[in-house]
């Protein structure tokens, strides 16, 4: 069950239900087959996390790795099928230097933990966060959701805000200019 490339191009997608804990072990041991020189998946260890992004409005994912590897694992929520539905994600990476083109922010290295229990809160923060949109409950929060959760959020930086207040404005004004609009039309019906 390895996803292919992720797909967040859709405005919104239907609430991912959860895999079964057979089909998670059967992730893992897929990701974990191949990584040679890599952690086991049930070795308590402290994992780095870093944030992946092409830019700020495109898609997030979380990779995992620890120091002296060029490998890891990278979690994060697809959008797929036919239906929009959203999906949990887990890749094997055999060489994160094929992220040298992305965004990074490091977050930080987490307390001991197996990946078992990382993957299972990742999964389980995707169960709980409901229905994605391309705004909010996205792969972004998602990847926030899940780095809180291992005690390895940044905190938000004054160019986070500046951007978040520059969406924001936007947003707002063309509501503005759109209830405007409409209600200009509502006022030439009345005229008529």
């Amino acid at each position: 069950m390895v996803m292919a490339s992720p797909s967040c191009s859709c405005h919104c997608a239907k609430a991912f239900k959860g895999f079964t804990r057979e089909e998670l072990m059967h992730n893992i041991t897929e990701v974990w087959k191949d990584l040679e020189n890599f952690p086991v998946w049930n070795r308590r260890i402290s994992w780095e996390v870093i944030m992946l992004s092409k830019g700020v409005f495109t898609h997030y994912s979380l990779l995992f790795t620890t120091p002296g590897h060029n490998e890891g694992f990278v979690i994060h929520l697809k959008v797929a099928g036919e239906h929009n539905e959203t999906v949990f994600s887990l890749d094997k990476v055999e060489d994160i230097s094929s992220f040298s083109t992305l965004k990074k922010t490091e977050l930080g290295a987490t307390e001991p933990i197996d990946a078992w229990t990382v993957i299972v809160k990742a999964h389980n923060i995707l169960v709980s966060m409901g229905s994605y949109h391309e705004t909010f409950n996205n792969c972004q929060d998602y990847c926030q959701k899940v780095a809180k959760e291992l005690g390895v959020s940044r905190p938000v930086t004054g160019s986070d805000v500046a951007v978040a207040g520059a969406v924001g404005a936007g947003i707002l004004g063309a509501a503005a200019y759109l209830l405007y609009q409409l209600g200009k039309k509502d006022d030439k019906k009345d005229d008529d």
